[in-house]
């Protein structure tokens, strides 16, 4: 797999948020993930492996049905890897 910096990164198209599925759960899930040229989001590798299921199952939903703005090099679109938090945090 050829690295290479990217000139814009993968970003998601729709600024949607995942859900809390279970009422009260809260905690943070640390996701590494393939954008691929098409613009969805793939190989989705949980890196905390304590966080809470039901919260990596909202970011896994989330994630498989966001669209996303690949990442370009010059005008052509490719595959990038995306490491992203979610927190899931108590309503205040």
């Amino acid at each position: 797999m050829l690295r290479a910096p990217v000139d814009t990164p993968a970003r998601p198209t729709d600024l949607c948020a995942p859900v809390e599925r279970v009422v009260g759960v809260h905690g943070r899930v640390l996701v590494r993930y393939t954008v691929d040229a098409k613009g969805r989001a793939r190989l989705l590798h949980v890196l905390n492996p304590d966080a809470p299921a039901s919260l990596v199952e909202s970011v896994r939903d989330y994630l498989e049905g966001c669209p996303f703005e690949p990442a370009t090099v010059g005008l052509r679109a490719v595959s990038s890897t995306v490491t992203q938090i979610f927190r899931f945090e108590p309503p205040r």
